[in-house]
């Protein structure tokens, strides 16, 4: 894990240097060649060299030749002999111009030579030792010498500087006040009787110096060796008791107590903790369960009468503006302070109200009202004949007899103010004084109030357990009920199974093992990132496979290591880069079987910590040969399979596979495979200018042309939109809405346009990733810098990485998904290996003409779509291959049904059974809860001093 993230440190740091380097020739002489100023050829000597100089310098110098032009000269000339009369930056220069491609190292050899320091480096670093320890010394003195000019001007430090000078002198106290007053020359003498110790303020030491530290660093080095061998010897081989300061410390650190801490407790306290034998994990937990129920008992109090204010009513209005007579929705009373209407008050089962929808505020000043949306959908309000629609987080004063839509269109409710005022009686575990004005009532009085309190509580709770229980149900753990059958499972997603987690938290996982067996013939593995030595290590099957392609998105460096260790069949390809700042960052494999073809579109790199210690996605599908005598009909998954392989432009091969012979690899041999089960789209991305009728086959512009020709539901009206993945581009307003029109594309059953969707952005925050399963490393997967995240519009975007219902809250996401969706119903869904940059998706330029984009992407859409039942076809498992699912397009014939996409934590997960719900896990919750105002989204070029759960800061 750390030679990733030193590498990826690397490469970020290079490409930076790169660009800001001219060309590695360029440095020496600017854009002049260093032979031709001089006049001689490359195999000149010293001596031409030289002679060639001083015949040009007598000609040009400044004092001889008053031309400007020849001034200019002079200096070029002088530059170039600079570099070549020394052996050491000649044959560097000679080194560039051979090799002009390595642009960094070159570059690199020439500052070094020229800036590079002279001195020993023991000098340097004996000179920077005694520098810090200098400061180091100065800070430990000014803060102890203040510190103490503190103590000394408290009240408790002249009492005891008094009392020792009485006990010095045996003088009698003065009972005047002020009658006493000790002389400055004794008062400094007393004082340096005191000992003052404070604590973070510790007086001056050399023994503490860095210096000082670093020259018994072996001491100490060995010290602890013998210390750590001593306590393995006594307690660990000889199985000797605990001594009683060993226990201590065992005892100390188990509970996490400072040593100043523990050294309060008394005597009898330390030995109750150190019998308990804490630093076992099991006593240790039992110690802590006991404190919890001891702190929980003594916290229980009886509960007061708290008495409420009631300031107005909530009527509900049917669709006429008139009361709704039919009781299905009651009144809803509105008290003084803050008042809180969602689904926990109001029994309306519509998932789009949250259980805290909005917030009324009631002043205890001047009686107003403020209304303020605290969920995800807007509210409107209707006033004096106008209706004004309010946002997520907006505010405004409601008056009396306005009308309020929880949901735009629905739900309606007429505010009533009292003029009077009411009160309302209910129990709390907090004292509150009683409201000016009630006096106290009858014990028959308070006996009915109190039945029709618990009559009204029962109540609430049935309507809360009769509209939230099943919610709950669903959605805690919602992972272990996702069974996705052999049929279906082209027509979902599984997420990867990730180690440190609960088993059930990885139901239906994968693993690459699972992904990558059988008998394959011919493999392409499409990365950006590639491990050989843990790819052969983590799945052996792939050794087997006779002939292997990776195309790869590696550095130069990393790509001659690759040759050095890869098998000798394996072909390593690594795809061109018209356009600079771009890479090959699709994620897929493509698995030939005699069968025919296993096609995986994926998230994770080929390493370690992407497959087993991130939040990753992984889509598959079996597909057959074509067969020969059938018409060769084609589909769009073909189509935009074909067109993406194009692009990359590996080397051809040939491969012998049985029963067909000798063929030639490439692009187009992937025409002999059937496509038109096809569950997905493909929505993929290449580098270049595109334009004309290619501007619509790559990045958004692909989604906006394929979402432009479905039909969606209604509820997807104006329905939100989801962007998640883990890198973070350089973002502007103009370009988010281009993206957004393009994720928002789309028509509902009635022809009408879907409407812009309000997108929001699921990003970790720094404490998300600080508390993970690898703390602040998983930091280094999600690499965006400070000066791309923080940026004044995103703020309005961001939401929060919860995955409570897949158990995932703690494992970083690598994944990148794009959606849109209502409740827990989706619109469609996009599993692809595209970050937020217009690198990945690309951005329209010459009035919306061209579309630039950087790299390559790959990733698969999942819409709606006709099901027909059939029986499963895989390349790994006996049976008949002429009968296959069939998952196509939408049948316009009266048996077809529509599918419908579901999240986990949908009624419909559990119906396996049902074969137009499909379920596809999404980590992360919806909707997302949006961030607080002290979360802190995560970028890696930070600093983060407050330790991790591995006891690590960053970086």
């Amino acid at each position: 894990m750390m030679a990733t993230t030193s590498f990826r440190s690397y490469a970020v740091v290079s490409l930076l240097l790169i660009f800001f380097i001219r060309p590695s020739i360029s440095i020496y002489c600017d854009e002049d060649d260093c032979y031709d100023l001089l006049g001689v050829s490359q195999n000149a000597n010293a001596s031409e060299i030289k002679r060639a100089y001083y015949k040009l310098s007598l000609k040009h110098h400044p004092d001889k030749n008053p031309d400007p032009e020849s001034k200019k000269l002079f200096v070029k000339v002088a530059n170039a002999y600079e570099i070549l009369k020394d052996e050491v930056t000649r044959g560097q220069y000679d080194y560039a111009i051979e090799h002009p491609e390595e642009v960094f190292y070159n570059a690199a050899r020439y500052y070094h030579a020229y800036y590079g320091h002279k001195t020993d480096p023991r000098a340097v670093l004996v000179g920077l030792l005694l520098v810090l320890s200098a400061f180091q010394y100065l800070n430990q003195w000014t803060r102890y010498h203040q510190a103490i000019d503190m103590v000394k001007r408290t009240p408790a430090y002249k009492n005891k500087l008094k009392a020792l000078e009485l006990e010095r002198t045996g003088a009698m106290p003065s009972k005047k006040k002020g009658g006493y007053k000790i002389d400055k020359k004794m008062q400094e003498d007393l004082s340096k009787e005191l000992e003052l110790q404070i604590k973070g303020a510790e007086k001056p030491s050399m023994w503490g110096l860095l210096a000082v530290r670093f020259i018994l660093l072996p001491y100490t080095l060995g010290k602890l060796v013998l210390w750590y061998g001593f306590w393995y010897w006594r307690y660990r081989i000889n199985r000797t008791s605990y001594s009683w300061e060993d226990a201590s410390y065992l005892t100390r650190r188990a509970l996490g107590a400072p040593s100043d801490s523990w050294e309060y407790l008394d005597e009898s306290t330390k030995k109750d903790l150190i019998d308990r034998r804490l630093w076992v994990k099991t006593n240790l937990e039992s110690y802590l369960s006991e404190m919890r129920k001891e702190s929980k008992r003594r916290s229980t109090s009886i509960p007061d009468l708290v008495v409420f204010i009631v300031v107005g009513v909530l009527v509900p209005l049917n669709d006429n503006l008139e009361e709704d007579s039919s009781n299905s929705i009651p009144r809803v009373e509105i008290f003084k302070g803050i008042n809180f209407l969602g689904r926990d008050v109001i029994p309306i089962s519509d998932k789009r109200l949250s259980r805290k929808h909005l917030s009324l505020t009631v002043s205890a000043a001047d009686g107003s009202t403020q209304l303020a949306v605290e969920g995800t959908n807007p509210v409107v309000i209707r006033s004096q004949d106008q209706r004004k629609k309010l946002l997520s987080r907006e505010k405004l004063t409601l008056n009396d007899g306005d009308i309020i839509e929880l949901i735009p269109g629905h739900y309606l409710f007429k505010y009533k103010a009292f003029n009077s005022v009411k009160t309302r009686y209910s129990p709390s575990k907090q004292k509150r004084p009683l409201t000016e004005g009630v006096q106290d009532d009858s014990p028959t009085q308070k006996r009915l109030r109190q039945v029709h309190e618990d009559e009204a509580l029962a109540r609430k709770l049935q309507s809360e357990m009769n509209d939230d229980f099943q919610d709950k149900e669903i959605s805690v753990e919602a992972i272990r009920n996702f069974k996705a059958t052999k049929d279906k499972i082209p027509l979902t997603f599984r997420l990867m199974r990730v180690k440190g987690l609960q088993p059930w938290a990885n139901t239906n996982s994968v693993s690459i093992g699972d992904v990558i067996q059988g008998n394959v013939l011919v493999a392409v593995l499409s990365n950006y990132m590639v491990d050989l030595d843990w790819l052969m290590s983590a799945c052996p099957t792939i050794k087997k496979i006779p002939h292997v392609l990776v195309v790869h998105g590696e550095s130069d460096g990393r790509q001659e290591h690759m040759k050095k260790n890869k098998p000798p069949n394996w072909i390593l390809h690594k795809p061109s880069l018209p356009i600079a700042w771009g890479t090959h960052h699709s994620k897929a494999m493509f698995l030939v079987y005699p069968q025919g073809v296993r096609i995986i579109v994926h998230t994770a790199n080929l390493i370690y910590v992407d497959w087993n210690n991130k939040s990753q996605g992984l889509w598959m599908q079996d597909f057959p040969w074509k067969k020969q005598d059938s018409p060769d009909k084609g589909s769009g998954f073909e189509s935009d399979l074909i067109d993406y392989l194009s692009a990359l432009k590996w080397p051809e091969f040939s491969i012998q596979l049985p029963q067909l012979g000798n063929l030639n690899f490439s692009s187009t041999f992937f025409k002999r495979f059937d496509y038109s089960k096809a569950t997905v789209r493909l929505i993929a991305s290449v580098p270049g200018y595109h334009s004309g009728s290619n501007i619509k086959k790559w990045g958004h512009m692909k989604i906006r042309s394929v979402l432009q020709d479905c039909v969606f539901d209604k509820e997807f009206r104006n329905s939100p939109l989801i962007y998640q993945f883990s890198s973070l581009g350089s973002l502007d307003e103009k370009w988010m809405t281009e993206f957004a029109f393009s994720m928002s594309s789309g028509v509902s059953e009635d022809k009408k346009p879907l409407g812009l969707g309000e997108p929001l952005i699921v990003w970790p925050t720094v404490e998300d990733i600080r508390c993970s399963l690898e703390g602040y490393a998983a930091g280094s997967c999600v690499p965006s810098p400070q000066k791309n995240v923080e940026k004044a519009f995103l703020k309005k975007y961001w939401a929060k990485w919860k995955a409570n219902h897949t158990g995932r809250c703690r494992a970083m996401p690598h994944i990148k998904t794009f959606t849109r969706y209502n409740g827990q119903n989706l619109a469609w869904f996009l599993l692809t290996s595209s970050n937020l940059s217009k690198a990945a998706w690309g951005a329209l330029q010459k009035n919306n003409t061209q579309l630039m984009i950087r790299s390559y992407e790959l990733g698969v859409l999942f819409l709606p779509s006709s099901t027909i039942h059939a029986h499963a076809f895989s390349c790994t498992e006996n049976g008949s291959t002429a009968e296959n699912n069939y998952f196509g397009p939408t049948l316009k014939t009266d048996e077809a049904k529509i599918t419908k996409l579901v999240t986990l934590a949908s009624p419909h997960n559990k119906k396996t059974d049902l074969p137009d719900v499909i379920t596809l896990p999404v980590p992360y919750e919806l909707p997302p809860p949006r961030y607080s105002s002290e979360d802190v989204p995560w970028s890696w070029d930070r600093r983060y001093q407050k330790k991790d759960v591995l006891g690590q800061v960053w970086p």
